[in-house]
């Protein structure tokens, strides 16, 4: 099983601020963030979400 760490909700909502104001500056109305098992960190930053092939759970 794999020891993934958690990242706390207030980092995630700091996180979303950031970038909400920088899509603001921008004039985006929108973001795609993609990711897979081998470069998770663009989907993980926003989400906690860690994409794998695998089930965590057996």
């Amino acid at each position: 099983m794999l020891n993934i760490p958690s990242i706390p909700n207030e980092e995630f909502k700091e996180r979303a601020k950031k970038v909400q104001e920088i899509m603001k500056q921008e004039g985006y109305d929108f973001i795609l963030s993609y990711g897979n098992e081998a470069e998770p960190q663009y989907v993980r930053y926003f989400s906690n979400y860690w994409p794998s092939l695998r089930p965590l759970v057996s």
